[in-house]
């Protein structure tokens, strides 16, 4: 192979891996503004999931889409999450978080996505606190959040299911 060829060849080669990496980039920028428009949206079907497929209750202030940061996994990152170990009905006024973390991390393979499925591949918790209780019973809270959800058994005198 002459050199002009093994030039013309590079060329080619450089070429179509730029357009990859181009079309890739436009993919991303795409899924951010999607994501974007529709971030309250997002933002309350996580929530709403969450606090349904437990006894506790999950508060976030926001949430952001990072593609990149757990790449080839997309993530999205829940910021100032606060996890209750009750329900807000059945809390006492002024009681405080079991959890805390400035940012959560749920990724999800992007294979599964595209074939309409969602696979949490991995959970990141950063920067954060666990507040583990022992009660006079000898009950610790961190065990309640393993718990099923209230019935009407449980509850104390005067209140409700909804």
């Amino acid at each position: 192979m002459n050199k002009s060829k093994r030039k013309r060849l590079i060329k080619k080669i450089f070429k179509i891996f730029a357009w990859i990496l181009g079309i890739f980039f436009l993919l991303l920028i795409i899924l951010e503004v999607l994501f974007v428009l529709n971030e309250d949206k997002i933002a309350d079907e996580i929530v709403s999931y969450l606090n349904e497929a437990q006894t506790g209750e999950i508060l976030i202030s926001s949430i952001n889409f990072s593609p990149l940061s757990h790449f080839p996994d997309i993530a999205v990152r829940l910021n100032d999450l606060q996890y209750y170990e009750t329900k807000s009905r059945y809390r006492e006024p002024g009681e405080e978080a079991f959890c805390k973390l400035d940012k959560f991390y749920i990724s999800l393979d992007i294979l599964s996505l595209l074939k309409g499925d969602v696979n949490v591949s991995e959970l990141t918790l950063q920067d954060g606190e666990l507040r583990i209780i022992t009660r006079e019973d000898s009950s610790v809270n961190i065990f309640n959040i393993f718990n099923e959800p209230k019935d009407s058994t449980d509850l104390k005198e005067g209140e409700e299911i909804d």
